[in-house]
């Protein structure tokens, strides 16, 4: 049995993601979300200090990745990096979505903003989608294992582990919360869309 097999959702889970499955979720959202943060910073993108659009870009692909799985397409039948599109994956990426611009708009940043991904500059993650979910699939999973965390909810820990990151760059004034939620947005599409590497 593979690491995944373990977290496969089981017969009495939720079956799509409401507002009070987030908020009766919260602490456990919490746990994962603070857990998944100790990923991220230096020692992951292999830089003196740190690069917060790479770890924004890595949450929101983790995020958008957990999409892909919940579909239940065999991606063992597909070669990494190639592109799934699909209905389902378009609709399972409205709640993430909706999640992160609330969050969003808590920070100030207005919900119909838009920043193209090719205009970052020195904020351009430093890595694709397929490289940031081999590196983060393991060690979310690990962060997900003892929380009880509905499999369902997944994306949502991911996604505030995302916005997260995105307050953290606000504070320390080295990334503005506009451009972070642009990453994030632009980086879950990208994970929901993208066949990983087997783990």
């Amino acid at each position: 049995m593979g690491i995944f097999d373990k977290f496969k959702a089981k017969k009495n889970d939720p079956k799509e993601i409401t507002l009070q499955g987030i908020q009766s979720n919260s602490q456990r959202l919490d746990i994962v979300s603070n857990q998944f943060l100790q990923c991220f910073g230096p020692d992951f993108t292999g830089t003196p200090d740190g690069h917060i659009a790479t770890d924004i870009a890595g949450a929101s692909s983790i995020a958008g990745l957990m999409i892909l799985r919940s579909t239940g397409i065999d991606l063992t039948k597909h070669e990494p990096g190639n592109v799934i599109l699909g209905e389902e994956i378009n609709q399972k990426q409205e709640p993430v979505f909706r999640y992160i611009t609330a969050i969003g708009m808590n920070m100030g940043v207005d919900p119909n903003s838009e920043i193209n991904n090719g205009d970052l500059g020195k904020n351009k993650p430093l890595l694709e989608a397929l490289d940031l979910t081999k590196k983060l699939e393991k060690p979310f999973y690990l962060a997900c294992e003892k929380s009880n965390l509905p499999r369902l909810y997944y994306p949502i820990a991911a996604a505030l582990t995302a916005m997260k990151l995105v307050g953290a760059g606000k504070d320390m004034g080295i990334l503005d919360p506009a451009i972070g939620k642009s990453i994030a947005m632009y980086y879950v599409v990208a994970g929901s869309k993208t066949v990983p590497h087997p783990i």
